[in-house]
């Protein structure tokens, strides 16, 4: 594994690909001990982000602490781009505490005042709470934002349509992100959703969708500072639909004959930081 310091040697100025290999790195340092330890199962704690690192730090790399950050029931990566404390996310999946709820949530239910932060164990339950901070802001006079993570599983949940159309009839400040990784926990994409990219659901509410391919760090970075800008000066929200490395976030998918031969017969795609340099982290399979 590459030193996370030597990331964005090549990209001055740009944080997204540092932050990438930091969440990265992070990720695997946190499953190593829960692996030893035996203290957590690591299989259901860590490893469904590794491969998505792309797409949180390449939006939260636009973010300030007061920007509200809404995440999936998988939000790790999510948490450490938007900055909320290792040590303290860390001592709450150990059920300390010391941990962002006194040890009390758990892992999937991570917590923080600054930076604003929050996710849920209900699939598709961020995308609403995003657009009441965006609402609340907008009421408060603020030009902060809210950010929405989900997957394109939770896209096919009403909440989802819901929370769109709301956000675009009351011009709000929330950008919408989807993790597309094909597959909600054993269901593969083309059996649940009848369109092929999810940013294009975006025009039926009058608002820009882009699809940014391949997990690549800098096209997301790029289109995010796109849709943060025009939020945040008060064009309304945007949706991006953001596509990595096919993979299913549940182990006991893996029981599912069709999932566990779409998984096992990819390459792995390796995430890229630019067109001249190697790349540094590959998905989950490598």
């Amino acid at each position: 594994m590459p030193d996370a310091r030597s990331v964005a040697q090549d990209i001055p100025g740009l944080p997204g690909p540092r932050r990438v290999a930091a969440a990265g790195l992070a990720a695997l340092a946190l499953l190593g001990v829960l692996m030893a330890t035996g203290t957590v199962p690591a299989t259901v704690v860590t490893w469904w982000m590794i491969a998505l690192q792309a797409v949180a730090a390449g939006v939260c790399a636009h973010l300030r602490p007061t920007d509200a950050v809404t995440a999936t029931h998988r939000p790790h990566h999510q948490a450490l781009a938007h900055g909320v404390d290792i040590r303290r996310m860390a001592a709450e999946i150990f059920g300390k505490e010391t941990g962002l709820g006194h040890g009390k949530g758990g892992h999937m239910h991570l917590f923080s005042a600054e930076p604003a932060f929050g996710c849920s164990g209900i699939i598709g339950e961020g995308i609403p709470t995003a657009v009441g901070h965006a609402l609340a802001f907008k009421k408060q006079g603020r030009d902060d934002i809210a950010v929405a993570f989900f997957g394109e599983g939770a896209a096919n949940q009403g909440s989802f349509h819901e929370s769109l159309n709301l956000a675009a009839l009351w011009t709000l400040p929330v950008v919408f992100v989807c993790e597309d990784n094909a597959w909600a926990i054993s269901v593969p994409k083309e059996k649940s959703t009848a369109i092929a990219d999810n940013s294009a659901r975006a025009a039926a509410y009058g608002m820009p969708g882009v699809l940014i391919p391949d997990n690549d760090p800098v096209g997301v970075y790029e289109a995010a500072g796109e849709a943060v800008a025009r939020a945040r000066r008060g064009g309304g929200p945007c949706a991006r639909c953001c596509a990595n490395s096919p993979n299913s976030h549940a182990p006991t998918a893996l029981f599912s004959p069709s999932c566990r031969n779409a998984l096992t017969s990819r390459r792995p795609r390796p995430i890229p930081v630019s067109n001249a340099t190697p790349c540094v982290l590959t998905s989950w399979m490598s």
